[in-house]
């Protein structure tokens, strides 16, 4: 639920902050990278949502991406008092219920931010992939799409996820090309790609993708099996990605992934940025 005092400060963040076309153009991945929330699901007690959101602007990242649930109000509160931004907000939604209230809760929460809704879809009334889901899934992407549009959102962008119903980037593809909305796009997922689409062509998915690509995630893992580590741990090459991106001259946002990466999270994080840091360089380059 939103609060008289979430929903006050909310609708104040959308009368002072710049136009969305400008605020966007502060989340090219080329300029600036962002953390997820992720990263900070297992952090100490000292370590809470201000002293997190600290942290992040220290080291250099340009925000936090939120998942729904997760203290969302607390981070979006911190991000806006030290002057970051969030890129989106991860939600989950069953297409088999309709269209539920904390959807519409979640775009009601990135009002007055760059940021898109980034929803994945489960049931267990279709099978992973099934199109006999599709019909249900566009009802709530498209009524989600015509609430951003109405609330001066960005927009949502269809999150593939391994074990939902939507788990693979040309399933997400397929129900942007249907949707047919430009409000409505696709993440790319380092790791459910990994591990769902087995990682095989990588320039042939982000090629499809591209005219629906808002947003992308990475993080460092090793090859087999697929992991979440930070970018300056792990055998897996990352570079590629970044390569292929600013081949097809993406200009979206990039965050870190950071489920399951635990202690020692100042370190690992500013480890990670420096690497970061290097791929650029090296990709640019």
């Amino acid at each position: 639920m939103i609060t008289r005092r979430h929903f006050l400060k909310l609708s104040a963040g959308a009368i002072v902050l710049p136009s969305l076309t400008l605020a966007m153009e502060g989340l090219d991945w080329r300029k600036t990278l962002f953390v997820m929330d992720t990263w900070f699901w297992q952090a100490p007690p000292d370590l809470d949502v201000p002293a997190q959101v600290r942290l992040v602007k220290k080291i250099g990242y340009r925000g936090m991406a939120l998942s729904w649930g997760q203290k969302h109000f607390e981070r979006l509160d911190a991000l806006r008092e030290n002057g970051l931004k969030t890129p989106g907000c991860f939600i989950t939604v069953d297409i088999d219920g309709g269209y539920p209230k904390h959807l519409s809760a979640c775009v009601q929460l990135l009002k007055g931010t760059p940021g898109r809704v980034w929803l994945a879809l489960t049931s267990k009334a279709h099978t992973k992939s099934a199109q006999t889901g599709d019909a249900a899934a566009l009802e709530i992407i498209k009524a989600c799409a015509e609430e951003c549009k109405s609330g001066g959102v960005a927009g949502l962008a269809l999150y593939p996820r391994v074990g939902f119903w939507m788990e693979q980037m040309d399933h997400a593809i397929r129900l942007a090309r249907t949707a047919g909305r430009p409000e409505v796009g696709v993440q790319f997922k380092q790791y459910h790609r990994m591990v769902a689409d087995r990682g095989q062509n990588l320039g042939e998915t982000l090629q499809s993708a591209l005219p629906f690509l808002k947003s992308a995630s990475i993080n460092g893992s090793n090859e087999n099996p697929p992991s979440i580590l930070p970018l300056s741990e792990g055998s897996y090459d990352v570079a590629p990605i970044l390569k292929a991106l600013s081949d097809l001259n993406f200009h979206g946002p990039i965050s870190h992934q950071g489920y399951s990466i635990k202690a020692k999270l100042p370190e690992r994080l500013a480890a990670a940025k420096q690497r970061w840091d290097n791929l650029r360089k090296r990709v640019s380059g």
